[in-house]
């Protein structure tokens, strides 16, 4: 199962990635550089024969080509202007994958980080993913300790082992306080639900912590306060929360962080402008697993701040943000934006087409928005964009569903076409009543993966063939489709997500309403 995944989700994508980059080599006019890239090619090409043949070290291999896949993307997004410095890297790091995959003479030793899951006798075997409680009788009081340390040094080498920029994002944990639960995951306790496979949050144990906080000093990432926080240089008196800033050094590239721990009414000073100039990330959003944590803005003047070295902006879940002003667009570098739930925003500015270089736009759960601006379909980077509007008679010359086709990169798509009261045929005119709209195919969609289908009255997909990974509906009331047929149009692996469907009779019912096909 592993070596499929490696072949088709790791290295396919990878050597199209760097068929994507061969145009920014070729612009360098470098003939060592395009050499360089030549033999990359050649030694992935290698390796992929050989692991249709044979599989082992699976886990240890898509560790060692994520950090290549990373290294690549940083080339694509002109992240760096060392591109030969970068190939020297990739390079160095397929050589060292080819030396496992294909020894010379003896097998290399693979360092087969998986073992660490399937061994009994792994000291880590007992914090392993997914593990039963009834495990617990290995944490006696007379093994504990000894067990403790076997951990801590076992989880110490694993970080070590971690490429520069996996380790500066495990650093990154060190700023949540003790116990914090949070998105997504890292080196955690998984939270799972029943036949979901994927880990929404999680939480990060008090030893690991520890360890990461004293990794993250000892190189020198941040260093933390004797209250348990990352040291600031934003310091703020007000006693309903932290708004916290940590700075660090990358390839002596200073990176400046501002990260809302627990503030709940953000209000920025004028004064404090010039600090904010400088930012790189910006987290004052909503970072918990709960979203019943509220957080206000006073109002939007501290955008007057931003400067062009913001690449990530988050201000998910932010209340009283109404709209957006224009110079949104200076933001020429970012490359995040995260507007999610902001159930306020009741539009987004015509400055937002400038932002050139957005890969990710999050807009879902806006639910006031009633249209996209026009233009969107020229963030030609974009490759995520939830939450899409369909706009309505009375927009003024919305983006339309058309226009992006555009968006060749373009891999996640979500769609939100109103609350089921607001969808009538004279406000939405372009939408067919029961049959799939022209767009709504796998030949016109060939590289999405995620579709989220919300709202209106689509009575089913047709017959086509889809090569989704993750479908959700929700609030469909006449669509239907029997759960043998689903399987069939869905032959892949497929995460679905259901709600609010009356006519989805055949399907198997869970707590949740999610399936792991």
């Amino acid at each position: 199962m592993l070596k499929v995944s490696i072949i088709e989700d790791i290295l396919i994508p990878l050597l199209k990635q760097l068929e994507s980059a061969k145009d920014h080599v070729l612009k360098e006019n470098n003939d060592s550089d395009m050499n360089t890239f030549k033999e990359i090619v050649r030694d992935i090409h290698d390796i992929k024969d050989v692991l249709l043949k044979r599989h082992e070290g699976e886990r240890d291999l898509m560790y060692k080509f994520g950090a290549v896949a990373r290294h690549v993307d940083n080339i694509l997004e002109s992240v760096t202007n060392q591109t030969g410095t970068v190939l020297q890297t990739i390079e160095q790091d397929i050589t060292l994958i080819k030396k496992i995959v294909i020894p010379q003479s003896e097998p290399s030793p693979v360092i087969a980080i998986s073992s660490v899951e399937t061994s009994v006798s792994s000291p880590y075997s007992t914090f392993e993913v997914g593990e039963s409680s009834n495990t617990a009788h290995l944490y006696s009081a007379k093994n504990y300790a000894q067990q403790s340390t076997a951990i801590m040094t076992f989880s110490e080498e694993t970080i070590n082992m971690l490429d520069p920029q996996l380790r500066h994002c495990m650093f990154c944990l060190a700023v949540f306080p003790e116990n914090s639960v949070v998105k997504r995951d890292c080196l955690v306790i998984p939270i799972y639900r029943e036949h979901n496979r994927v880990v929404d949050c999680c939480r990060l144990q008090s030893q690991i912590r520890k360890l990461t906080i004293s990794a993250a000093e000892e190189n020198q990432f941040l260093s933390m306060n004797p209250e348990g926080h990352a040291e600031s240089t934003f310091r703020n008196n007000q006693e309903d929360g932290t708004l916290q800033v940590f700075s660090t050094t990358i390839a002596q590239n200073k990176v400046r962080t501002l990260f809302n721990i627990d503030r709940k009414y953000l209000k920025f000073e004028e004064s404090s402008y010039p600090r904010l100039r400088n930012m790189a990330v910006m987290q004052i959003g909503r970072w918990r697993c709960l979203e019943r944590h509220h957080i206000e803005a006073e109002n939007t003047e501290f955008f007057k701040g931003l400067g062009t070295e913001l690449k990530y902006l988050s201000l998910q879940g932010i209340s009283r943000i109404t709209q957006l002003p224009d110079s949104i667009g200076n933001l020429t570098n970012l490359i995040i934006l995260d507007l999610r739930a902001c159930h306020n925003l009741e539009e987004l500015p015509v400055k937002l087409t400038l932002l050139k270089k957005l890969t990710h736009l999050d807009v879902s759960k806006c639910y006031l928005l009633d249209h996209m601006p026009k233009g969107l379909s020229s963030l030609t980077n974009l490759q995520v964009l939830k939450g899409f509007v369909i706009g309505n008679t009375r927009s003024k010359d919305p983006c339309r569903l058309g226009d992006l086709s555009r968006l060749m990169k373009l891999r996640k798509l979500s769609i939100n076409i109103g609350r089921e009261s607001m969808i009538t045929e004279a406000r939405y005119p372009m939408l067919p009543r029961a049959e799939p709209p022209t767009w709504l195919n796998p030949m016109a969609l060939g590289s999405l993966k995620r579709l989220y289908i919300r709202g209106g009255k689509l009575s089913h997909l047709g017959d086509n063939i889809w090569d989704v990974k993750v479908l959700r509906l929700k609030f469909l009331k006449d669509f239907s489709i029997e759960w043998s047929q689903l399987l069939r149009i869905f032959p892949r692996p497929l995460r679905l997500e259901y709600s609010n469907c009356p006519k989805l009779t055949s399907f198997p019912r869970t707590d949740d309403g999610i399936w792991v096909t």
